[in-house]
């Protein structure tokens, strides 16, 4: 996403703290969660098409009906 769109996520950092859900632990910072989720998805809902493979039943799942 920084790649494409540095103006989003200017750091590592500031993505990790809002959305890696960050613990503080004795030997420094751990990401390894996940936390304001709908936020991010709708970020990249948003700005950036998502593909998905017609062979992936749960992408399809998720599909809006005609």
């Amino acid at each position: 996403m920084r790649v494409v769109r540095p103006d989003l996520m200017p750091d590592f950092v500031r993505f990790a703290n809002r959305y890696c859900e960050p613990h503080k632990k004795s030997n420094g910072v751990h990401y390894n969660g996940a936390s304001f989720t709908e936020e991010l998805q709708m970020i990249f809902n948003k700005r950036f098409g998502v593909r998905r493979l017609r062979h992936d039943l749960k992408a399809i799942e998720k599909l809006p009906q005609q």
